[in-house]
């Protein structure tokens, strides 16, 4: 089966303002092309980027906010990464399931591989470790997971036996749950099940969904999915938790990590 990546870009970055550019080509490090070329600055969806082209990935759709003409005008049509990307526009800015369902339309039909071009983690292998598991088992969705950062407000989740996710706790403020995840690859029978899932809140219209009390997350629908009967997996990948640039603590780690020359960036160590 074609595999495809989405990649989500449709947040401002408020946390993180005023900034120069989109927090998605913040630069983070430098990359060298080849032994006669010097180092240039490399952008946070690059380290994204190499981990999905490590596993061959090809095709990308990006989706972006209104306003981020600065991500396309510096990723062009992907050549440059051994990518070829397709932009779409953000169409509905109620949270990353319906940034990521606006490309249902081109990925229905295909595996999907689906990370965030802010977030930093370990290891640079992750999606052929991702990839792996989706051919070994017949899970709908196969989840990156690592340690959830401490003190913050995430997507937890707990691994029962054979990888399968027993229970997801989304964003409350005491989770016992030590884990979170941070990419991921889901079938068509996902894809599916996310657009159905969101038409309906789409109907109910933006009174509803401005009324409830946090934001729709993927997880939410990973959970939903579960109790629908679909099989979520998840593999941990690092002993290392990500690193959300759009923080300023975590985009100050990044910066120290990557301009370290002695670091590489897709085995972070925070300590």
């Amino acid at each position: 089966m074609d595999i495809v990546a989405v990649v989500p870009a449709g947040g401002m970055g408020t946390r993180i303002a005023p900034s120069p550019v989109s927090k998605e080509i913040f630069p983070l490090g430098f990359s060298v092309l080849d032994a006669q070329s010097a180092p240039r600055p490399k952008v946070a969806l690059e380290h994204l980027f190499e981990k999905m082209t490590r596993a061959g990935i090809r095709k990308v759709y990006l989706v972006i906010g209104k306003g981020k003409w600065d991500i396309p005008a510096y990723t062009g049509d992907g050549s440059a990464f051994g990518l070829e990307i397709a932009y779409l526009v953000l169409r509905v800015p109620w949270g990353v399931p319906f940034t990521v369902d606006q490309a249902y339309p081109f990925v229905s039909n295909s595996l999907v591989a689906m990370g965030f071009a802010d977030i930093l983690f370990s290891p640079d292998d992750a999606f052929v470790q991702l990839m792996a598991l989706c051919e070994e088992t017949a899970a709908d969705v196969v989840l990156g997971v690592v340690p959830a950062p401490r003190g913050r407000r995430v997507e937890r989740l707990a691994l029962g036996p054979a990888g399968r996710v027993q229970e997801f706790d989304i964003k409350s403020d005491q989770s016992r749950l030590e884990h979170s995840w941070t990419c991921s690859i889901w079938r068509p029978r996902f894809s599916d099940f996310l657009h159905t899932h969101l038409k309906g809140r789409l109907e109910a219209g933006a009174s509803q969904l401005f009324a409830e009390e946090r934001e729709l997350c993927l997880g939410d629908v990973f959970q939903a999915a579960s109790e629908g009967g679909l099989e979520i997996c998840g593999k941990v990948l690092s002993s290392e938790p990500y690193l959300d640039i759009g923080t300023p603590e975590d985009l100050r780690t990044a910066i120290r990590l990557c301009t370290d020359s002695q670091t590489r960036p897709g085995n972070l160590t925070t300590q």
